[in-house]
Protein backbone atom coordinates (compact mmCIF):
# COMPACT_ATOMS: atom_id res chain seq x y z
CA UNK A 1 0.00 0.00 0.00
CA UNK A 2 1.21 3.45 -0.90
CA UNK A 3 -0.24 6.77 0.12
CA UNK A 4 0.30 10.17 -1.34
CA UNK A 5 2.69 11.75 -3.78
CA UNK A 6 2.60 10.73 -7.67
CA UNK A 7 2.53 7.30 -9.07
CA UNK A 8 3.32 7.21 -12.94
CA UNK A 9 1.75 4.34 -15.32
CA UNK A 10 2.86 3.44 -18.18
CA UNK A 11 0.05 1.84 -20.56
CA UNK A 12 1.95 1.04 -24.28
CA UNK A 13 3.82 3.77 -25.53
CA UNK A 14 1.39 6.42 -23.01
CA UNK A 15 2.65 7.77 -19.84
CA UNK A 16 0.34 9.09 -17.00
CA UNK A 17 0.68 10.22 -13.17
CA UNK A 18 -1.84 10.19 -11.22
CA UNK A 19 -1.82 12.69 -8.79
CA UNK A 20 -2.97 12.23 -5.49
CA UNK A 21 -3.85 8.59 -5.42
CA UNK A 22 -4.75 7.49 -1.96
CA UNK A 23 -3.94 3.93 -2.25
CA UNK A 24 -2.51 1.39 -4.27
CA UNK A 25 -2.22 -2.46 -3.75
CA UNK A 26 -0.53 -5.15 -6.65
CA UNK A 27 0.74 -4.58 -9.60
CA UNK A 28 0.87 -0.84 -10.60
CA UNK A 29 0.31 -1.49 -14.43
CA UNK A 30 -2.39 -3.54 -14.19
CA UNK A 31 -4.51 -2.62 -10.96
CA UNK A 32 -5.10 0.15 -8.81
CA UNK A 33 -6.81 -0.55 -6.26
CA UNK A 34 -8.75 2.13 -3.39
CA UNK A 35 -10.75 4.86 -4.93
CA UNK A 36 -9.34 7.50 -7.12
CA UNK A 37 -9.36 10.98 -5.71
CA UNK A 38 -7.08 12.97 -8.34
CA UNK A 39 -6.79 12.49 -12.70
CA UNK A 40 -4.93 11.41 -15.55
CA UNK A 41 -2.22 13.91 -17.45
CA UNK A 42 -0.05 13.11 -19.90
CA UNK A 43 3.51 13.09 -18.88
CA UNK A 44 5.05 15.90 -20.04
CA UNK A 45 1.84 17.69 -20.61
CA UNK A 46 0.91 19.61 -16.92
CA UNK A 47 -3.01 20.59 -16.55
CA UNK A 48 -2.86 24.22 -17.81
CA UNK A 49 -5.97 26.83 -17.21
CA UNK A 50 -6.46 29.92 -18.76
CA UNK A 51 -9.00 32.28 -16.22
CA UNK A 52 -10.88 35.13 -17.85
CA UNK A 53 -11.89 37.31 -15.56
CA UNK A 54 -12.37 40.89 -14.80
CA UNK A 55 -13.22 41.36 -11.63
CA UNK A 56 -9.77 41.27 -10.02
CA UNK A 57 -10.26 40.09 -6.60
CA UNK A 58 -12.41 37.00 -8.00
CA UNK A 59 -9.68 36.51 -10.18
CA UNK A 60 -6.85 36.12 -7.64
CA UNK A 61 -9.31 33.86 -5.40
CA UNK A 62 -9.89 31.22 -8.58
CA UNK A 63 -6.08 31.48 -9.61
CA UNK A 64 -5.09 31.00 -6.08
CA UNK A 65 -7.50 28.17 -5.47
CA UNK A 66 -6.10 26.33 -8.80
CA UNK A 67 -2.85 27.03 -8.15
CA UNK A 68 -3.02 25.15 -4.92
CA UNK A 69 -3.78 21.94 -6.63
CA UNK A 70 -0.22 22.23 -8.72
CA UNK A 71 -1.72 23.18 -11.82
CA UNK A 72 -0.44 26.07 -14.08
CA UNK A 73 -2.75 28.52 -14.12
CA UNK A 74 -3.15 31.76 -16.27
CA UNK A 75 -4.80 34.60 -15.76
CA UNK A 76 -6.67 37.71 -17.89
CA UNK A 77 -8.74 40.52 -17.23
CA UNK A 78 -9.93 40.81 -20.27
CA UNK A 79 -11.06 39.36 -23.96
CA UNK A 80 -7.84 40.43 -25.59
CA UNK A 81 -5.24 39.27 -23.18
CA UNK A 82 -7.91 35.44 -22.69
CA UNK A 83 -7.55 34.71 -26.33
CA UNK A 84 -3.42 35.54 -26.72
CA UNK A 85 -3.40 32.80 -23.11
CA UNK A 86 -5.32 30.76 -25.17
CA UNK A 87 -3.41 30.55 -28.53
CA UNK A 88 -0.10 30.42 -26.72
CA UNK A 89 -0.57 28.73 -23.69
CA UNK A 90 -3.32 25.67 -25.34
CA UNK A 91 -4.69 25.20 -22.46
CA UNK A 92 -6.28 21.90 -21.43
CA UNK A 93 -9.73 23.84 -19.44
CA UNK A 94 -10.39 27.65 -19.76
CA UNK A 95 -12.88 29.63 -17.38
CA UNK A 96 -14.17 32.11 -19.22
CA UNK A 97 -16.52 35.13 -17.87
CA UNK A 98 -19.25 35.89 -20.08
CA UNK A 99 -18.69 39.62 -19.96
CA UNK A 100 -15.20 40.73 -20.70
CA UNK A 101 -14.03 44.32 -21.70
CA UNK A 102 -13.06 44.02 -25.60
CA UNK A 103 -14.10 40.10 -26.48
CA UNK A 104 -16.97 38.32 -24.47
CA UNK A 105 -16.81 35.42 -22.90
CA UNK A 106 -18.79 33.57 -26.05
CA UNK A 107 -16.27 35.55 -28.44
CA UNK A 108 -13.34 33.51 -26.79
CA UNK A 109 -15.56 30.24 -26.14
CA UNK A 110 -16.17 30.23 -29.91
CA UNK A 111 -12.53 31.15 -30.97
CA UNK A 112 -10.81 28.19 -28.27
CA UNK A 113 -13.14 25.54 -29.55
CA UNK A 114 -12.19 26.30 -33.51
CA UNK A 115 -8.73 26.68 -32.88
CA UNK A 116 -8.23 23.93 -30.44
CA UNK A 117 -11.13 21.69 -30.28
CA UNK A 118 -11.33 19.18 -28.34
CA UNK A 119 -7.93 19.81 -26.55
CA UNK A 120 -9.92 22.42 -25.01
CA UNK A 121 -12.10 22.18 -22.13
CA UNK A 122 -14.46 25.29 -21.40
CA UNK A 123 -15.84 26.40 -17.98
CA UNK A 124 -18.14 29.52 -18.68
CA UNK A 125 -18.47 31.49 -15.56
CA UNK A 126 -21.47 34.48 -15.26
CA UNK A 127 -22.93 35.96 -12.46
CA UNK A 128 -26.65 35.68 -14.44
CA UNK A 129 -27.83 32.34 -14.57
CA UNK A 130 -30.09 33.55 -17.61
CA UNK A 131 -31.26 30.62 -18.96
CA UNK A 132 -30.84 31.82 -22.79
CA UNK A 133 -26.86 32.36 -21.88
CA UNK A 134 -26.14 28.97 -20.84
CA UNK A 135 -28.30 27.67 -24.07
CA UNK A 136 -25.77 30.04 -25.69
CA UNK A 137 -23.17 28.77 -23.81
CA UNK A 138 -23.73 24.94 -24.63
CA UNK A 139 -24.53 25.53 -28.78
CA UNK A 140 -20.59 27.06 -29.07
CA UNK A 141 -19.39 24.12 -26.99
CA UNK A 142 -18.96 25.13 -23.44
CA UNK A 143 -18.28 22.39 -21.06
CA UNK A 144 -20.21 23.69 -18.65
CA UNK A 145 -21.70 26.44 -16.66
CA UNK A 146 -21.29 27.83 -13.26
CA UNK A 147 -23.34 30.61 -11.87
CA UNK A 148 -21.16 33.05 -9.17
CA UNK A 149 -20.57 33.20 -7.24
CA UNK A 150 -18.24 30.30 -7.73
CA UNK A 151 -17.75 27.34 -5.62
CA UNK A 152 -14.31 27.00 -5.36
CA UNK A 153 -13.93 24.12 -3.22
CA UNK A 154 -16.00 22.30 -5.75
CA UNK A 155 -14.16 23.81 -9.00
CA UNK A 156 -10.91 21.42 -8.85
CA UNK A 157 -14.02 18.60 -8.49
CA UNK A 158 -15.16 19.77 -11.74
CA UNK A 159 -12.52 20.75 -13.64
CA UNK A 160 -10.87 17.11 -12.97
CA UNK A 161 -14.29 15.82 -14.14
CA UNK A 162 -13.70 17.58 -17.27
CA UNK A 163 -9.92 16.18 -18.36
Amino acid sequence: MWGGGRVWLFRGQRQYCWCGVSQLKGDVDKRIAGQRVGFMVEQGRELTIVVAEDEPVTLEILMRSLRKRGWVVYGASDGEKAEAMILEHRPQVALLDVHLPFRSGFELLKLAKEKLGREIHVVMVTATGQEFDRQRAFELGADSYVVKPVDVRGLPTLIESLV
